[in-house]
């Protein structure tokens, strides 16, 4: 496929519509405090009443595509997103499942259906993570999307070698995450310390990177 093919925004937008029209027809059916939040344990901790409880994940869906839609335009080097636009696209489609996703593993909660939260994500997240891995090693240098440090902005080896072992580092972190289906407990460890860890040692990395290339640059 032509890396440079407009992708069908239809899709997207069917899906926001989707979310905004479960949160119509079940808001009836909600409590008038719903459970929005699980702790470590998958046991709820937080909650909302029921119009943010049931439309605030439709309305952040709303929002963060429009600023996904919007970077292509607004980034300085937007010319550089146009050679994987498609992986782009593609991530914001599966962004968007995955906020539905969300939304409908609320309603289930909140309609008495009471699903083993943490499980009932596992495997989302994990394909989410995975595909992220698959989007930063196809990604160019640019301002918004991949591994941002002052060293990848600066340097298109950089940016390409850091958001390589970054993609590897998520693409297995999202098995793990997926494998944690089996242990619930473990997803908030995999889906965000073990990411966080994996994040600070790659900036390190693009530093050690770019210093290497100057120290070359003056032999």
């Amino acid at each position: 496929m032509n890396m440079k093919t407009k992708y069908p925004i239809y899709i997207e937008i069917s899906i926001i519509i989707a979310m905004f029209l479960l949160a119509l027809y079940f808001y009836p059916l909600m409590p008038y405090k719903m459970v929005t939040h699980f702790d470590f344990y998958g046991i709820p901790n937080g909650f909302m009443g029921r119009f943010w409880g049931i439309f605030l994940l439709p309305f952040i869906s709303l929002l963060l595509y429009v600023l996904f839609r919007a970077i292509l335009y607004i980034d300085p080097l937007k010319e550089n997103i146009k050679s994987f636009r498609i992986y782009y696209d593609v991530f914001v489609d599966i962004f968007l499942i995955l906020m539905l996703y969300l939304e409908l593993s609320l309603i289930l909660w909140n309609v008495g259906i009471k699903i083993n939260i943490l499980r009932f994500l596992t495997i989302p997240i994990g394909l989410f993570y995975i595909y992220i891995g698959v989007l930063l090693g196809k990604s160019k240098r640019n301002w918004f999307i991949g591994i941002r440090t002052p060293w990848t902005l600066t340097s298109d080896y950089v940016w390409d070698k850091t958001n390589k072992l970054a993609g590897k580092f998520f693409i297995i972190d999202g098995i793990f995450v997926m494998l944690s289906f089996f242990f619930s407990r473990l997803l908030l460890i995999f889906m965000l310390y073990i990411v966080l860890l994996g994040l600070f040692i790659i900036a390190i990395y693009s530093y050690v990177l770019w210093a290497k290339t100057k120290t070359e640059e003056l032999k």
